[in-house]
């Protein structure tokens, strides 16, 4: 299902892999021998190139997931439960923002909303916005409002990489600290761990989207 998909992660991936590859070729052989300001600045860049890769692939997966439903064109009726979240994301976002002397039409209008037969159909850039500094809550956010009750990562370990990569890419991009700062601290086996683990959550990512669509999840029990 994600095959176009995989092909631009791996591609994202290959140049994070570039830049693993030169940090290893800079960096001194003796762990205890102190390395280069140069190597270390690289090290903190690689935070956030890796980071960059893990969100451009998190927002393909989910976009592609709504494509997928929006494709199938199925009756709002129908849906699953927690999956109205997004499917009467325009009804909900018009019962937030709409004028009080309206509201009781407008509450109408999203009741009526849930049981029409018309196909639903869903803007693919829907969660484009809630899918930046991706961190634990993002995804559960995510994972909750598609009805997925499976396991946001492989492994909870994954979670303090996840939200080590968020806060350093946010700090050397946001200019809360130097790349150097951010650097410091790792050699490039430990960069290693962290590239391993983001190519470990996608395809986990892509495994459990593509489960959720060829089961029809999004649907209520009775109807898939």
């Amino acid at each position: 299902m994600f095959e176009a998909e995989q092909l631009s992660f791996a591609e994202r991936m290959r140049e994070v892999r570039a830049l693993h590859q030169i940090i290893s070729e800079l960096e001194s052989s003796d762990p205890f021998q102190p390395d280069s300001t140069r190597v270390i600045i690289i090290r903190g860049l690689f935070f956030v190139l890796l980071y960059a890769g893990f969100e451009f692939a998190v927002n393909q997966i989910i976009s592609a997931t709504l494509r997928e439903i929006s494709s199938a064109a199925v009756e709002t009726a129908k849906l699953d439960q927690p999956f109205f979240a997004l499917a009467l994301s325009p009804q909900l976002d018009s019962l937030e923002n709409g004028a009080s002397d309206t509201k009781w039409e407008r509450r109408r209008k999203l009741f009526e909303a849930q049981t029409q037969e018309k196909p639903c159909i869903i803007n693919d850039s829907l969660l484009s916005m809630h899918l930046q500094n991706i961190g634990r809550k993002s995804l559960e956010q995510v994972f909750s409002c598609f009805g997925i009750t499976d396991p946001v990562v492989p492994t909870p370990r994954y979670f303090g990489y996840l939200d080590e990569l968020v806060e350093k890419r946010r700090a050397v991009s946001h200019g809360r600290t130097g790349a150097e700062d951010a650097g410091r601290r790792y050699r490039s086996g430990e960069l290693l761990q962290r590239l391993d683990a983001v190519i470990d959550v996608v395809a986990h990512l892509e495994t459990t989207f593509a489960t959720y669509v060829s089961q029809r999840r999004y649907l209520a029990a009775a109807h898939r």
